[in-house]
């Protein structure tokens, strides 16, 4: 032991060191420049790699803000549709596609549907299908969000 107390956990020719962790920091020594320069390097590294998660992450947060927007815009236009009754949805083209929020456009479409195959056609045979269709843009270029629902007659 030291005089004062500490354990000796190795001696070598420059005297003894009480911690294996320092070792390498007696007086009079420190980090060769070629230590630092490494050490640097490896630091710039990590902060330029972890640099280029953030553009990417406010993409996607701004890509699922659109989407989410667009969702909104189109069950807000099928609840809409829904509160008509059968006979008074109407058919074809309900809402032309037009603005309805800043970079987002919508449109809602009305057919009369098979009972059996669930295929568009010309004639009433108790079902129909509103289609609600938004129009947006995100720097990836433009997209859609569609939803669709079939009602029937009572």
């Amino acid at each position: 032991r030291l005089e004062n107390g500490l354990k000796i956990f190795g001696e070598d020719e420059k005297g003894i060191y009480p911690s294996p962790f320092l070792k390498t920091f007696r007086k009079g020594e420190g980090f060769t420049l070629i230590e630092l320069v490494v050490s640097i390097a490896l630091l710039g590294f990590l902060v330029l790699g972890s640099a280029q998660i953030f553009p990417r992450a406010l993409s996607l947060i701004n890509r699922g803000e659109s989407l989410t927007n667009a969702a909104n815009l189109a069950q807000d236009q099928m609840e809409s549709m829904l509160t008509l009754s059968y006979e008074t949805v109407p058919l074809g083209l309900a809402e032309t596609r037009h603005l309805v929020s800043p970079n987002f456009e919508r449109e809602t479409a009305v057919n009369y549907v098979d009972p059996q195959t669930f295929a568009l056609i010309a004639i009433n045979q108790g079902l129909k299908r509103i289609n609600v269709r938004v129009f947006y843009g995100t720097p990836f270029g433009p997209r859609l969000y569609e939803i669709s629902t079939i009602i029937n007659e009572s």
